[in-house]
């Protein structure tokens, strides 16, 4: 069964001050007929796109889907963690691959591979591309828009010499107006931001209520607070 669960958070002064789960019974007024869902997405109009692994196959054949992302022009940014890729595709109805970073069914950890990709963000101003890159490796890969490395980096700390890795960077988004980018990392159950344009580390956020991982992250600012909406914790049906 296909349930819409809305995530209801309130972000205060750095900790959380409220938030909980409502289902939303009246979505969608028809039924839908769905995989397992592994990612979601906004388009520039609101509109929702589901990622899932079920029988509907693109103009691009996906063999494990893993992430979404719909950029400014509603291109649909996605992973799939069997072909270790990162594509671009359009929305226009052909289903056409604009652009495909990483070698198919190829894993590495140099810069023109990827072992497991999990997620993309898509600066909306610069058309910069961001990678968690994933479940093998440990980093966040950036390139301009038309596919070309930049940087890379992993997990920060305000104290070099007690770093703790990224185990799994499962999930991505930027911050517009703060110019960061923000990782949701599963296994160590915590999300850490770092300036978009240099890597550089910002800010680390841990709770208790998180549950011990953290498996998806989302943005709005509220009130010119830093407010991501609690990360789920459970993608299931």
């Amino acid at each position: 069964m296909w349930r819409v669960l809305q995530l209801l958070c309130v972000w205060v002064s750095g900790s959380v001050a409220d938030y909980h789960l409502e289902q939303v019974s009246t979505w969608p007024q028809s039924s839908l007929q769905l995989g397992q869902v592994s990612g979601l997405a906004l388009d520039s109009d609101s509109n929702l796109v589901i990622f899932h692994r079920g029988d509907h196959r693109w103009g691009t054949e996906f063999y494990l889907p893993h992430g979404i992302t719909a950029d400014k022009d509603n291109n649909y940014w996605v992973t799939d963690v069997a072909l270790h890729q990162v594509l671009k595709v359009s929305s226009d109805g052909r289903d056409r691959t604009l652009l495909a970073l990483g070698e198919a069914f190829t894993p590495g950890s140099d810069i023109n591979h990827f072992c497991q990709p999990t997620d993309v963000a898509v600066d909306p101003e610069t058309g910069n591309i961001f990678v968690s890159d994933g479940y093998c490796n440990a980093r966040i890969l950036k390139f301009s828009a038309d596919g070309t490395y930049l940087s890379q980096w992993g997990a920060g700390s305000s104290d070099r010499r007690r770093r703790t890795p990224f185990r799994i960077p499962h999930s991505l988004v930027l911050l517009p107006d703060r110019k960061e980018v923000c990782v949701a990392d599963r296994e160590n159950g915590r999300i850490q931001c770092f300036m978009a344009e240099t890597g550089e580390f910002v800010k680390e956020i841990k709770n208790e209520e998180f549950g011990g991982e953290v498996f998806a992250i989302t943005y709005s600012p509220a009130g010119g607070e830093y407010n991501p909406c609690s990360p789920v914790t459970d993608m299931k049906s």
